[in-house]
């Protein structure tokens, strides 16, 4: 599941590629993982935008578009959720940093 096939795919995406139903998946995942699939579906998105942020070569919309955001601003608030900090103000630290 963390391929970015699947890191783009909502929860119900996920369940009919398993064969499940929604509240099932989420219910099983939560017993077996310890989170909620969505949580856990969000922090793996952030973390594999941490590299996309970092190189700048990606606009922050389409790194959003890629995880399988349908905005960039729900993107953006996730991001900031995690990390305390916008994409956009992740890559101007890390940009001070690199100086």
């Amino acid at each position: 599941m963390n391929s970015i096939e699947f890191m783009s795919m909502n929860i119900n995406q996920l369940a009919k590629h398993y064969g499940y139903s929604t509240d099932h998946l989420s219910r099983e995942f939560r017993k077996y993982i310890g989170i909620k699939l969505s949580d856990y579906i969000t922090q793996t998105r952030i973390s594999y935008s941490i590299p996309l942020l970092n190189e700048c070569t990606m606009k922050i919309i389409d790194i959003a578009f890629l995880l399988g955001y349908q905005k960039q601003s729900t993107f953006s608030s996730n991001f900031k959720a995690i990390m305390h900090c916008t994409p956009k103000e992740y890559q101007k630290q890390k940009r001070k940093l690199e100086k």
